[in-house]
């Protein structure tokens, strides 16, 4: 009597498991939709895919306003698919704006937010012997002629997004991974997020660019899903720039990251949902010689104006004597 009761209760508990299982599957994935997205570099290296066409193009330099500004605070969020990071600020006056480049004549896009789009595939060359992080990170800018970025995001060109590759080296990794490598142990289960405040890193906008943005291939995409996590159309165009040099992540850091989980309790990557591709022409930069004085991030005219001011000053000395 007492096992058959028994038989009853575990019965009763696996069937209310299941449709549990059912019901938050249901709940998280209904309505989803599968936008065109963007490009998965490295191009063309998918023999099922159509041959895409790369066409040069010049180019101002982009440029990145307030980018060395410290962040107030910085959050860092596991939703259950994706880990996000944003960054909050002192004033309206020290928030990253992005500009130039394929944006020249639309105005300024101010920074919303950043995260980590996992990737069903990725080149071996990038990994380290099998470490491979098969990643980008995208950091979203929304143009300010909108009054926030949940209007831009269904506007054309009223999204652009820098994307970028990491490529696993025992040698190095970038100021930020090592940053982020202790706070990932508070958000390795999903909904769940930590704040790091200013001071513990000075984290700023830089941190999570590689050393040049001056190179770069440009195209018209859309967001990947139509709720990653910010909900989209998927038919409004984004501005997608893929900058050509990668961020260094150390194997030591891969295996940090593979211990986050999804909704599901499985680990984030390679648990990925793959989107489209766009159709469109890829431009590849070319940076025009007369715009290599502007100002911007990584641009090095400050350093030989220096040299040169140096030089000038030497002669002048060796005069005097």
């Amino acid at each position: 009597m007492y096992l058959k009761f028994y038989k009853r209760i575990l019965f009763y508990i696996a069937f209310q498991q299941i449709v549990f299982n059912i019901a938050v599957k249901a709940a998280v994935t209904s309505g989803r939709t599968v936008c065109n997205g963007k490009y998965i570099r490295p191009y063309n290296d998918d023999e099922e895919d159509e041959e895409i066409e790369i066409v040069n193009k010049t180019f101002s330099p982009l440029l990145c306003e307030n980018c060395n500004e410290t962040s107030l605070y910085t959050i860092l969020t596991n939703n259950g698919r994706q880990l996000l990071i944003n960054m909050t600020y002192n004033s309206s006056y020290s928030i990253p704006l992005l500009s130039n480049g394929p944006l020249e004549g639309k105005g300024k896009y101010r920074v919303h937010g950043i995260n980590f789009n996992w990737l069903y595939r990725t080149p071996a060359e990038w990994s380290w012997h099998d470490v491979m992080f098969p990643a980008e990170l995208h950091i979203l800018f929304f143009n300010m002629k909108y009054k926030d970025f949940e209007t831009a995001v269904n506007a054309n060109e009223g999204v652009a997004i820098l994307s970028m590759i990491f490529h696993v080296n025992q040698n190095m990794s970038s100021f930020l991974m090592s940053s982020m490598k202790l706070a990932l142990t508070d958000v390795i289960h999903p909904y769940t997020n930590i704040v790091i405040p200013i001071g513990d890193d000075n984290i700023t906008l830089n941190n999570f660019l590689p050393r040049s943005i001056e190179l770069f291939h440009t195209y018209e995409g859309t967001m990947t899903m139509h709720d990653t996590p910010w909900q989209s159309n998927c038919k409004a165009k984004v501005i997608w720039i893929d900058i050509d040099e990668s961020l260094n992540i150390h194997p030591d850091d891969v295996m940090e990251f593979k211990k986050l989980l999804n909704f599901r309790r499985y680990p984030q990557f390679p648990q990925v949902e793959r989107y489209k591709s766009p159709t469109g022409i890829i431009y590849s930069s070319q940076i025009a010689k007369e715009a290599q004085n502007n100002e911007g991030v990584n641009m090095g005219s400050n350093v030989w104006y220096f040299v040169v001011i140096m030089e000038i000053f030497v002669h002048l000395c060796l005069r005097c004597k």
